[in-house]
């Protein structure tokens, strides 16, 4: 019976042993799987962080996007009003010149209209009829208050009691301007 007793203990203590062997197989199995929950965790967490700045990138692009649409709508739309500017300039002179010979012209007549003088002014009636198409415009400036962006002082005229200092008093030379922009400024003279 001693050897039944030994055996029954060497049993208890083999079943001892597996238990312990067991409870370790799971600590480590319960290690094992922590550290790939953690891993994972982390990863999860490092792929969030990645999603977020890709996400600022794309809407920082699309916003790049859209302000270059928005520019370059603007430049096309420059582009569209103004581009005729250098052309308009030098039509500019023709015009100036057409109306110098209409006053000239007049005056040598003595105050008789003539055909020519007629086909002057239909000449002239169409420039200002284009150029109205293309938003060029006559700046008006006899009479108003001088002001340096529409206007270029090239004498001062002394003034009576009626007359305002600071306002045109004579227009040399017309100003035109495009759309919002000076062409030409008018050449003025300036009461004192």
């Amino acid at each position: 019976m001693l050897n039944c007793g030994n055996e029954n203990e060497r049993n208890v203590e083999e079943m001892a042993l597996k238990d312990t062997d067991s409870k370790g197989e799971v600590k480590e199995l319960r290690d094992e799987i922590d550290d790939r929950v953690d891993n994972m965790a982390r990863e999860i967490d490092s792929l969030r962080k990645d999603l977020s700045e890709s996400k600022e990138k794309l809407l920082l692009s699309l916003a790049d996007m859209e302000n270059l649409r928005k520019r370059f709508e603007r430049e096309k739309e420059d582009t569209r009003k103004y581009a005729i500017a250098s052309f308009a300039k030098e039509l500019l002179s023709i015009v100036d010149s057409f109306e110098r010979a209409y006053a000239s012209s007049f005056k040598d007549m003595s105050g008789e209209k003539s055909v020519l003088l007629d086909g002057i002014k239909i000449i002239q009636k169409e420039f200002e009829k284009t150029f109205m198409a293309f938003g060029i415009k006559k700046i008006e400036a006899l009479g108003a208050e001088f002001d340096h962006n529409f206007h270029q002082a090239v004498a001062s005229v002394e003034r009576s009691a009626e007359d305002r200092p600071g306002t045109v008093a004579e227009v040399l030379q017309e100003g035109y301007s495009i759309h919002d922009r000076i062409l030409r400024p008018a050449m003025v003279k300036v009461f004192d």
